[in-house]
C-alpha cells in the first residue's frame, strides 16, 4: 500500500498524491499486505534536519503495515514523519522535484486582460484604455513570474516520472 504523509513546513502532499494516482491507480497497492511504500515529505523550512532538495523532496521508506495507525500520533509537527523514519523497514529511495512550467506557458494558458470591471475613472488614471491594458498585463505577467504555489509545476509529468520510480523498487526479502 502507498502511503504518503503530509506536515507544515514539509513538500507539498495533495497534488503529489493526486499526480501518482491519476498515472496510474494500481500503485496504490505496492508493498501489498506485506509492506507499505511511505512517501515522506522533505522540510521546506529554513535550517531544516532533512531539506528538500531538487533530487530529494520525498523520501520513500519501506515500513511495517503496523505503520497505517500512525496518523493518530501526528501532533502537527512532523512527528509522524519522525516515527515512520524510526520505524522503516528499509529505505527504498527518493522522488524528485516537479518540473516547473515555464512562465511563458503559463501566460499563454491564463485567460486574457480586459478592462471589465474597471471604472472609466480607473482606467483614466492609469493613462487611457491601452495604457490601462498594459499596466494590467504587466501586473499579470509579474504575479506569474513570481508565483511560488504548487500551480507552477507540472504535476502530470511528475507523477508518470514517480510511477516509473516506483515501478523500479525493489522490495526487501526479510525485514
Amino acid at each position: 500500500m502507498l502511503r504518503m504523509y503530509g506536515f507544515d513546513g514539509g513538500t507539498p502532499t495533495h497534488r503529489a498524491y493526486r499526480a501518482i494516482t491519476k498515472a496510474a491507480p494500481e500503485i496504490l497497492r505496492t508493498g501489498g499486505e506485506r509492506l507499505d511504500l511511505t512517501a515522506l515529505p522533505r522540510w521546506t523550512e529554513y535550517r531544516a534536519p532533512r531539506p528538500a532538495r531538487g533530487d530529494a523532496w520525498y523520501d520513500l521508506l519501506w515500513t511495517d503495515p503496523a505503520d497505517r495507525e500512525a496518523d493518530e500520533f501526528d501532533d502537527g509537527r512532523g512527528r509522524t514523519a519522525e516515527l515512520l523514519r524510526r520505524r522503516a523497514v528499509a529505505p527504498a529511495g527518493h522522488l524528485p522535484m516537479p518540473p516547473v512550467i515555464p512562465v511563458e506557458t503559463r501566460l499563454a494558458g491564463a485567460t486574457p486582460v480586459t478592462l471589465d470591471g474597471m471604472s472609466v475613472g480607473h482606467v483614466t488614471l492609469l493613462g487611457g484604455p491601452e495604457r490601462a491594458l498594459e499596466v494590467l498585463r504587466r501586473r499579470r505577467r509579474l504575479a506569474v513570474k513570481g508565483d511560488r504555489s504548487t500551480d507552477i509545476y507540472d504535476w502530470d509529468a511528475w507523477g508518470r516520472n514517480a510511477v516509473a520510480v516506483i515501478s523500479g523498487l525493489t522490495m526487501p526479502k526479510e525485514w
